[in-house]
C-alpha cells in the first residue's frame, strides 16, 4: 500500500430514452480521519455539487463498518433534508464473493499443507 486513500463515486441511472447510463462522478483523495461521518459528509458534498443529493436512491459499498456507519448517517440526512424514505444501502456482491473466496482458499490451503506433512 502506498498510504494514499481515495473514494470514488460512480453514478448509474436510466435516461429519458430508457438507456442505462453510468459514469465516474468523482475521485476524492481522503485526507481527513477515516470515519463514517467524514465519508457521509464527503459524499453529500459531491452530490450537492452536482445537484444530485435529492435524487439519490441507493448507495452500494463494501461491508466495512466505516461504510455501514456512513450509510446510516446518509439515511438520516436524506430523511431530514429531503424526506427521502426510499433510500437503500446495498452491500457489494463482488466484495462479499471475494471475501468468501479468500477465506475458502485459506481453508483449502491449510488442509493441503496438513496433508503434505
Amino acid at each position: 500500500s502506498n498510504g494514499l486513500a481515495f473514494l470514488s463515486l460512480t453514478i448509474h441511472y436510466i435516461d429519458s430514452s430508457l438507456i442505462l447510463k453510468n459514469f465516474l462522478l468523482d475521485i476524492i483523495p481522503i485526507t481527513m480521519q477515516y470515519t463514517g461521518l467524514n465519508m457521509a459528509n464527503t459524499i453529500i458534498l459531491v452530490l450537492d455539487e452536482f445537484n444530485l443529493t435529492a435524487k439519490l436512491l441507493a448507495l452500494t459499498t463494501d461491508n466495512a463498518s466505516l461504510m455501514i456507519s456512513c450509510d446510516a448517517l446518509m439515511i438520516a440526512e436524506l430523511e431530514k433534508e429531503f424526506n427521502n424514505l426510499n433510500f437503500v444501502h446495498y452491500h457489494c456482491f463482488a466484495h462479499i464473493l471475494n471475501l468468501a473466496v479468500i477465506k475458502g482458499i485459506k481453508l483449502v490451503d491449510s488442509s493441503i499443507k496438513k496433508l503434505g506433512h
